[in-house]
């Protein structure tokens, strides 16, 4: 530190009072400006201003606003023959008699995620909500992917989470087999 930014200092430093104290010794202005109380006044004054447009309230037209607010619920999906024509597929009247079940989200889709990691191009493919025996689902899909890839697909059971992950984007050949399976 300077020797002149010291001697300067000393004084407030040897002091009892705060710095700010005899700053504002030193100057004759006031560190802050006071706030103008009349200055918002007229904004909220309770007389009616020209300023400020009128509400209008139109009788018949609440539907228009109804349609803008979110639902509460998710409404169920209509009734397809086949394929939508985004792909989606509606499930099976009845579940099919197999020792597992996957259970669709609350958004009526299949819950086959894709996670990628920050670090490089890993890429873990995960079907949740699935109930029943988790080792059986896995094995079923295993074959089933280690047919369509030609090699060996690292995968990943975790029995607390209900989730079996397969190494690789296999996204849509997973909900391809999920959909033949009818779930």
């Amino acid at each position: 530190m300077p020797l002149q930014r010291l001697t300067r200092l000393t004084g407030v430093l040897t002091t009892n009072c705060p710095a700010f104290y005899i700053s504002r010794l030193a100057g004759s202005e006031p560190p802050y400006k006071a706030p103008d109380h009349e200055a918002h006044k007229g904004v909220w004054a309770s007389s009616e201003s020209p300023d400020y447009t009128q509400v209008e309230e139109v009788q018949g037209h609440w539907h228009f606003v109804e349609r803008l607010l979110p639902l509460r619920v998710v409404p169920e999906p209509p009734k397809h023959d086949g394929p939508a024509p985004s792909g989606w597929r509606p499930p099976l009247p009845e579940a099919p008699p197999l020792p597992y079940f996957v259970r669709r989200s609350r958004n009526h889709l299949l819950p086959v995620y894709v996670h990628s990691e920050i670090r490089g191009p890993r890429f873990i493919t995960r079907v949740r909500n699935v109930e029943g025996d988790l080792w059986a689902l896995h094995n079923d899909l295993k074959k089933h992917l280690e047919g369509l890839c030609g090699k060996e697909v690292l995968s990943q059971v975790h029995e607390l989470g209900s989730y079996v992950g397969f190494k690789g984007c296999l996204e849509e050949e997973v909900k391809e087999w999920l959909y033949s399976k009818g779930f």
